[in-house]
């Protein structure tokens, strides 16, 4: 059993926000987590520019790129853990 920490991991509070679902279609966190347009992120998402994979599930050009819960909340965590690391040094 695992000992209850009092906080939740950054992948299960994405889980809980968006319905448990394992795949999100980069639509969904374009604006609200990277501050891009759908346009510049699928752009970025063919670049193969994006801090975290994703991946079509349909080779269709018109197919939405997703991104798994994972990958997402990895990043999330990395940039919270340079933010800190940059903090902890100024101060």
């Amino acid at each position: 059993m695992k000992p209850k920490t009092g906080m939740l991991k950054t992948q299960e509070l994405l889980l809980q926000q968006y319905s448990n679902r394992v795949i999100i279609e980069l639509d969904e966190i374009a604006r609200p987590l990277l501050g891009l347009s759908n346009r510049v992120a699928k752009n970025r998402a063919k670049a193969g520019a994006l801090p975290f994979p994703v991946f079509k599930i349909n080779e269709s050009a018109k197919s939405p790129y997703f991104v798994h819960i994972s990958e997402l909340a990895k990043h999330i965590d990395k940039c919270r853990r340079l933010a800190e690391k940059d903090f902890i040094g100024t101060n």
